[in-house]
C-alpha cells in the first residue's frame, strides 16, 4: 500500500508540474500577445501621425503653389524620392517647402533639394544637415546673393 501511495503521489506531482508548465506557457503566450498588440498599436498610431503630417504638408504646398492639384503632384514626387532616399520624407518635404516659399517652382525645388540631399548624404549627413542646408539655400534665395557666411555653412557641412 505504501508503494501505491508513493506512486500515486509521484504521479500527482508529475501531473501538477505539467499543469504548471502549461499554465506558464499560457501566461508567456499572453505576455507575447500583449507585446505584439502594443507594437501593432504603436505602428498604427505612427501611421496615422505620418498621414496627418503628409496631409498638413500637402495643404501647405497648396497655399504656396496655388492649387490642390499642383500640391498633390509635388508631394507625390517628393514621396517617391523619399522612398529611395536616406532622408525622411517629412524632411524632404520641409526642405522643398523652404525653397518654394522663395518663389522657386515645385519642380525646380525638387531638383535642387534632390541634388542637395545627394551632397549631404555623400558627406555622411542626415536629416538635420539637410534641413540646415535647405535653410541656408532659402536665405541665399531671399537675399538674392550668397554671403561668405553662407558659403562657410556649406563648407561646415562638408559640401564644397
Amino acid at each position: 500500500m505504501g508503494s501505491t501511495l508513493t506512486d500515486l503521489s509521484n504521479k500527482l506531482r508529475t501531473t501538477g508540474t505539467k499543469v504548471q508548465d502549461i499554465g506558464n506557457s499560457i501566461s508567456n503566450l499572453g505576455k507575447t500577445a500583449s507585446i505584439a498588440s502594443s507594437a501593432v498599436a504603436a505602428l498604427f498610431t505612427a501611421g496615422v501621425k505620418y498621414n496627418a503630417d503628409i496631409e498638413q504638408s500637402t495643404k501647405a504646398f497648396e497655399t504656396f503653389l496655388g492649387s490642390a492639384e499642383a500640391a498633390e503632384k509635388a508631394v507625390s514626387a517628393i514621396r517617391k524620392q523619399g522612398a529611395s532616399s536616406p532622408f525622411d520624407t517629412k524632411e524632404l518635404i520641409k526642405a522643398n517647402q523652404m525653397l518654394v516659399t522663395t518663389g522657386v517652382s515645385a519642380d525646380d525645388s525638387r531638383r535642387t533639394i534632390s541634388a542637395l540631399a545627394d551632397a549631404v548624404a555623400l558627406t555622411g549627413g542626415g536629416n538635420d544637415e539637410l534641413t540646415r542646408m535647405a535653410s541656408n539655400l532659402q536665405q541665399i534665395k531671399n537675399a538674392g546673393k550668397a554671403t561668405s557666411m553662407d558659403i562657410r555653412q556649406f563648407a561646415y557641412a562638408g559640401i564644397d
